[in-house]
């Protein structure tokens, strides 16, 4: 009797390794999600978070982006893919399926991490030296944009966004320079849009 029992064990661990063999990683992601999707306390994607994007066995292996306001990322190939508010495992789940589906690279070869903002806000746009500059106590919309080299000569001399949680709020800077009790102080993961101005 002991001897049957052990026989069936050995016949259905061969049934279930026959039938998970043609499995990818990338299938039994997408079930994974499906089946067991994320607790509601788990943190999530948002507008602000700059996150890096490992391309395994690609020449160019890795790629920092910010999530804009609008939660969406630009990635080299495929353009925008709209990723906010997702777990970073469906964020990774709804990437490689873009690039896999415009044929730029194989299953399982995209792997998506969150690098916390925690340390850092963004300046984007018309100014000398936009990118990621290291958060600061104190530091104003205005101190930040000087200490991005200030804005380029196509700048918008009057408009400027600030974008804080996926929230964009439009700064009149004629008249936080007549008042700085205007000029808002920067938070972490904050991004600063210059835009172009009207010619």
């Amino acid at each position: 009797m002991r001897r049957l029992g052990i026989v069936s064990w050995v016949v259905f661990l061969v049934v279930c390794t026959a039938g998970c063999g043609g499995t990818t990683s990338s299938s039994l992601r997408t079930d994974r999600l499906e089946r067991y999707p994320p607790p509601p306390g788990e943190q999530r994607l948002r507008s602000g978070d700059r996150i890096t994007i490992r391309l395994l066995g690609a020449t160019q292996n890795i790629i920092e982006e910010v999530i804009d306001e609008t939660g969406d990322v630009k990635l080299p190939y495929i353009g925008s893919v709209q990723i906010g508010n997702l777990s970073t495992d469906e964020a990774e789940n709804k990437i490689e399926r873009a690039f896999v589906s415009n044929g730029i690279f194989k299953e399982g070869a995209i792997y998506v991490a969150v690098v916390p903002p925690a340390s850092e806000f963004f300046i984007e746009g018309y100014v000398h030296r936009p990118g990621p500059y290291n958060f600061t106590r104190s530091i104003t919309v205005t101190m930040a944009i000087s200490t991005a080299g200030g804005p380029t000569e196509f700048a918008h001399d009057r408009v400027v966004y600030l974008v804080r949680g996926g929230q964009r709020m439009k700064l009149d800077m004629r008249r936080i320079r007549d008042r700085e009790d205007l000029d808002p102080l920067v938070e972490p993961g904050d991004i600063i849009k210059v835009p172009r101005g009207m010619f």
